[in-house]
């Protein structure tokens, strides 16, 4: 195993991170403010040449007044999203026969309804 010990200094004394960090972010705006200075006034007032933006095309806007349908059963996960608690939660309760199941092949789904049941009676 090795150990590795970092030292800032500034001139001849150790100084913490910190100030080591404040006196050179000092030098470097004090260095910056001279370059600036030494530039002619013309460079220092014309703008910087900026190349022109190439825009995309833009799709067409989308219909808004159209509304997807809701689904009429949702992944354990989703229920679980929804009904704020754990997909785990929801497990145990669907194991439990508490929470409604729908089997489409291997998939275990929750209907829509049942959530909404849940979520306005409580369980």
């Amino acid at each position: 195993m090795f150990s590795v010990e970092v030292k800032f200094k500034a001139g001849d004394r150790e100084v913490s991170l910190e100030r080591f960090a404040t006196l050179f972010l000092k030098e470097l705006l004090r260095s910056m403010q001279d370059e600036i200075r030494r530039q002619p006034i013309q460079e220092r007032v014309q703008a910087p040449v900026i190349p022109p933006v190439v825009l995309a095309p833009v799709a067409p806007p989308v219909k808004m007044d159209r509304k997807e349908p809701e689904p009429l059963a949702v992944s354990l996960r989703q229920a679980a999203f929804l009904l704020g608690v754990k997909e785990s939660t929801v497990r145990k309760h669907v194991r439990l026969g508490t929470i409604p199941r729908v089997r489409v092949g291997r998939r275990v789904l929750v209907p829509m309804k049942a959530i909404n049941d849940l979520t306005t009676k409580g369980a």
